[in-house]
């Protein structure tokens, strides 16, 4: 995996940009975002909490932590089920932050995501709120998304509500894949 890079019209471009897939289902894909920089930060949180290594829950100090070794097959059991059903396994699975951005949800642990095309747009899908413009579901609520799922910025929800700066980088890190898309 990685960038491709070559010459356009005298101007260095990006090229279509490989993700790393973390579920391919019948109704989405469910990748990891790239960072300005190329990381993928919902790849390094997976990997991190595989091993029980995740620093980023300042209430599980325990290194390896059992708890996130367990969290792990769950969090990607909710992926899996989203990506090939369509639709949360539970209410409590999934959680809208802002402005297109929601959340996957394990405890205190969140990984943000994201709906696209594929070509560099976006667009904003929030939780619904009328009953009449939702599909026929108990999770109604739940918009029907573009075909892609980008994992995003995880973090740890300490509080009643996301911290801003998390649903910022959150919707920066929207913004920094999205530019690997974009025609140039």
């Amino acid at each position: 995996m990685g960038l491709t890079w070559f010459w356009s019209t005298g101007a260095l471009s990006l090229a279509k940009v490989e993700r790393r897939l973390v579920v391919k289902g019948a109704f989405y894909d469910v990748e990891c975002a790239r960072t300005a920089d190329g990381s993928e930060p919902a790849g390094q949180f997976l990997d991190e909490l595989k091993k029980g290594m995740w620093d980023g829950d300042p209430n599980d100090p325990d290194r390896p932590s059992d708890e996130q070794i367990y969290d792990y097959p769950a969090i990607l059991a909710v992926l899996k089920h989203v990506a090939t059903v369509g639709e949360p396994p539970h209410a409590r699975a999934v959680n809208y932050l802002e402005r297109g951005v929601w959340e996957f949800k394990r405890a205190a642990k969140r990984l943000s995501f994201f709906d696209t095309p594929g070509d560099g747009t976006y667009t904003e899908r929030p939780k619904i709120l009328d009953r009449t413009n939702g599909i026929e579901s108990v999770y109604w609520w739940f918009p029907n998304f573009d075909h892609q799922l980008r994992l995003g910025h995880c973090f740890a929800k300490l509080g009643e509500k996301a911290l801003p700066q998390d649903v910022q980088r959150s919707l920066d890190v929207r913004e920094e894949d999205l530019t690997y898309d974009q025609d140039t």
